[in-house]
């Protein structure tokens, strides 16, 4: 099984939605009820919050090494690993999210911006919610929470919105047989970061299809900017 979902950016409407292979066989929708870890997915929401608070520019130099990290609140201990368990040294931030490099989003949320920077942000683009809580540790860097796709997707949107953020659009109107509106959506805008952060973070993105761990995109044989989304036992 799977799920799609196609969207216009500036408008938020759905232009195509799948949540499955056959509704008969399982009535389930993937996109919109499945919850489910993002993992790496979600790292280009905190890099572009480190770039919007001006932490970090797309050369700044992370050190991609093995580090133990203590949770505060259970005392337990952390040695996140990236994927092939090597270590890189010193690289730069645009290296760090072309080869979605663990260590790097960590470093970003413990000494560049704040957990509840990162949570707040979240909620603004939809993602951490009533239904959809993140947990408050170090690990949401990694993409643990769980989330919709068409959550997930309605964020990515927000970069070639030029950072604005809108709730997703299934219904455009719906009228009486006498032509009387009875619904109409209500949506609201939120300029979650700036034009210039937006454009910054959507060349990174074109840089993991380019160069990064997204390369088989390329076969699309047009502009593509996107993330791979992993997490464990994948």
């Amino acid at each position: 099984q799977g799920a799609l979902v196609a969207l216009s950016p500036q408008s938020r409407e759905i232009l195509a939605l799948v949540g499955g292979y056959d509704y008969e066989e399982s009535k389930f929708n993937r996109a919109t009820q499945a919850k489910r870890q993002p993992g790496s997915a979600l790292k280009p929401f905190l890099y572009a919050l480190a770039l919007a608070q001006q932490k970090v520019t797309a050369a700044t130099i992370i050190t991609d090494a093995p580090k133990i990290y203590v949770d505060p609140d259970t005392g337990e201990r952390w040695q996140p690993n990236n994927s092939g368990n090597n270590f890189r040294g010193d690289i730069s931030l645009r290296r760090c999210l072309r080869h979605s490099i663990n260590t790097c989003s960590i470093e970003l949320l413990e000494n560049h911006v704040s957990i509840n920077d990162f949570l707040e942000l979240s909620t603004l683009l939809g993602l951490n919610t009533n239904e959809t809580p993140f947990p408050r540790n170090l690990s949401i860097a990694l993409g643990t929470p769980e989330i919709t796709l068409a959550q997930l997707v309605n964020a990515f949107a927000s970069f070639p919105a030029n950072g604005v953020y809108q709730p997703l659009t299934l219904l455009n109107e719906v009228k009486s047989p006498l032509g009387q509106q009875l619904y109409a959506p209500q949506t609201r805008q939120v300029q979650v970061f700036g034009p210039q952060v937006a454009y910054i973070a959507t060349d990174l993105l074109q840089d993991v299809v380019q160069n990064g761990t997204a390369q088989r995109a390329k076969s699309l044989g047009r502009p593509v900017a996107g993330k791979t989304g992993t997490t464990n036992e994948a």
